[in-house]
């Protein structure tokens, strides 16, 4: 199934917008590419169009030819956007291709050199994504799409947010979790129509008619497939009809009519040779063999297996050899020869274990996408805990109505005092951070500036590692994309929870120890009489403290710097403090960089800004020995 949905994915990042059906002449843009002598951004964004139509077409070698063509021109006369499309393009052609490794590098090549094009930027997380998902890797495709899908939301890229949509959908999808599958794939589908856009439609109608599969409304999944590849007929797209054909083939061979599955599974794999596509050549090529298989045509059961078996590891596909590892051993113990059967199974688990783990692949996406399912179960749970309150207290108040009466005056008389003393504290808590709500824009305006900075010098980072230190760099990857969805969230919060804050603390120092070769070292301790979870504060107030003591503070530091983080309380007050063990403020210049922190913690603060202490630590000798700060948190507190 998750091949089928791959044709979907990639022709939808292929071109944003088919509104017609009708199709370029690939010949005519030739000749007329051919006729041109002046080199401009027309020109240039003509073959971007031809390169387009090409891999629509599956000429992926021609495609190749012409792209390089795009960005060498683009490159002489300095035109980015024409450079940019072309390394994007460059990234489809490779993934379709099944060369994962070539796919991600052209497409981080455009994170690291094109920060300013958002779009661009944006189009280039979402190849990624599909890259993860197209490997079997959930979890990563699903950390990127909650990345593009905020950006889009950000942009009101209406394309962008259908094809981030779909693809979270497609996640759920092959994970099993229909409902929330088909959620996503209705709203992916109201925004095709809003766009007219025959191409998302006829995408939409092939990953619902799968749905409907699952559920065994096998009219319904008929219909809808037939639906899209009467679109992709009209859009001459080979591509979209092959999808549509390995659905009904799915969802025949569900209803064991392996003749109607068989016939399906032939056109598609004709039009995947016509293609020149090698990774779903293979999957129909595995269905074909079932089928053989099931027909006790064990000579081209063998042979159709073995095919799809080479073809999947040409294009080192994981999920492709898992599944015919475990054809090939299912062929072995129905010709009765255990050895071989036993051999192939261990291939199968090793490979099944090595790609994915089902209940961490669900744990993640509950932990991060699926909160507002959370909060139902949460609901649910305190209702019923009302609904057996409720039955007890009617059965107290046939024993003694008198008992009841003084229990609930006395618990009214409770509530109301703690009800009364929460008010008042936290009245009193609002009115020092009044002063950050008049200022709410300027602060949010601040964060961005500083959000932008740092993500542009990971991603650097994130450049000079690949190909030097592999490892290191996915390590740094990962993390950067937690920490980059953090600051996303927090940006557009007015308080978060010191729990919230933390976590962004660890996930930021955590890469900074990387980007330092582990010369410093950090501790960072919360107060016992802190809850974490319950006190709010404003956001990422911390990190330009934390910023200048690592890049000014152990400045000079060869090895052995050490930062001490806290959080307490002290007469109902929050503190946080920071210190090093570095140079001191002394070696400082004045209004440089030490200044650059308290800048932008000065504005955000307000009138409490003058209660930032700043100081020099010493020994017993009265040297210096690192610099301190400390100041007031305002803060609320939420029971």
């Amino acid at each position: 199934m998750r091949t089928s949905l791959l044709y979907i994915l990639i022709l939808l990042f292929l071109c944003q917008k088919f509104i017609s059906a009708q199709t370029i002449n690939i010949d005519s843009l030739k000749y007329k590419i051919s006729k041109t002598t002046h080199i401009d951004t027309n020109y240039i964004n003509c073959i971007n169009l031809l390169v387009r139509e090409l891999i629509i077409h599956g000429d992926l070698e021609e495609a190749v030819i012409y792209n390089s063509i795009v960005v060498q021109k683009s490159t002489a006369i300095h035109y980015d956007k024409g450079k940019g499309v072309g390394y994007l393009r460059f990234g489809i052609i490779y993934e379709i291709k099944g060369d994962y490794e070539k796919a991600l590098k052209n497409n981080f090549y455009i994170l690291s050199h094109f920060k300013n094009d958002l779009i661009l930027v944006n189009k280039a997380i979402g190849n990624i994504a599909s890259v993860h998902y197209n490997q079997g890797n959930n979890t990563k495709a699903l950390e990127y799409n909650l990345l593009a899908l905020r950006t889009n939301e950000r942009l009101n890229n209406q394309d962008g947010l259908y094809v981030t949509l779909l693809n979270i959908g497609n996640i759920y999808n092959t994970s099993n979790s229909d409902k929330k599958a088909m959620s996503y794939y209705q709203k992916a589908l109201v925004i095709a129509e809003e766009l007219q856009d025959s191409l998302k439609i006829c995408s939409t109608y092939a990953v619902i008619g799968l749905i409907y599969n699952h559920y065994k409304m096998y009219s319904k999944a008929i219909y809808h497939e037939n639906v899209a590849l009467i679109i992709s007929r009209k859009l001459r797209d080979k591509r979209l009809q092959s999808s549509s054909y390995a659905n009904l083939a799915t969802i025949y061979k569900a209803q064991n009519k392996l003749d109607s599955a068989f016939y399906f599974n032939k056109l598609e794999l004709k039009v995947a040779k016509s293609l020149g596509d090698k990774l779903h050549e293979a999957s129909s090529l595995v269905n074909i063999g079932d089928y053989y298989l099931s027909k006790k045509k064990y000579t081209k059961a063998k042979n159709t297996l073995m095919k799809a078996l080479n073809l999947s590891k040409e294009t080192e596909d994981l999920e492709g050899l898992r599944i015919v590892y475990e054809r090939l051993s299912k062929f072995y113990q129905a010709i009765k020869n255990p050895v071989e059967a036993l051999g192939y199974y261990k291939l199968f688990v090793k490979a099944r274990d090595s790609l994915y783990n089902e209940t961490n692949i669900k744990k993640a996406i509950q932990s991060e996408i699926n909160y507002e399912y959370d909060k139902k179960i949460l609901a649910s749970k305190l209702e019923q805990e009302k609904k057996i309150s409720d039955i007890e207290l009617k059965n107290v108040r046939k024993n003694s109505i008198k008992n009841i009466v003084l229990t609930m005056t006395i618990a009214l008389l409770l509530i109301g005092s703690a009800i009364g003393y929460v008010v008042y504290r936290n009245n009193k808590q609002k009115q020092v951070i009044r002063e950050f709500e008049k200022n709410e824009l300027k602060q949010k305006f601040l964060v961005s500036q500083m959000n932008p900075h740092f993500i542009f010098n990971s991603i650097d980072n994130i450049q000079s590692l690949i190909g030097k230190r592999d490892d290191e760099a996915k390590i740094y990857l990962q993390r950067f994309a937690k920490l980059t969805r953090q600051i996303l969230e927090y940006s557009r919060e007015t308080q978060i929870s010191i729990e919230d804050e933390i976590q962004l603390i660890e996930n930021y120092m955590s890469i900074q120890q990387l980007l330092f070769d582990n010369k410093f070292s950090y501790e960072l301790l919360i107060d016992g009489s802190i809850e974490a979870g319950a006190f709010l504060i404003p956001p990422m107030l911390t990190q330009p403290f934390i910023e200048n003591a690592i890049k000014h503070g152990l400045k000079g530091k060869i090895n052995g710097g050490k930062i001490w983080l806290k959080f307490y309380l002290k007469e109902q007050k929050l503190f946080f403090e920071i210190k090093d063990n570095g140079t001191g403020f002394i070696l400082e210049k004045t209004g440089e960089h030490k200044s650059l922190a308290m800048k932008i913690t000065n504005e955000r603060f307000g009138d409490l800004a003058e209660k930032i202490i700043t100081e020099n630590r010493y020994n017993d000798l009265n040297e210096i020995v690192g610099a301190k700060i400390l100041f007031e948190i305002p803060y609320i507190y939420e029971n």
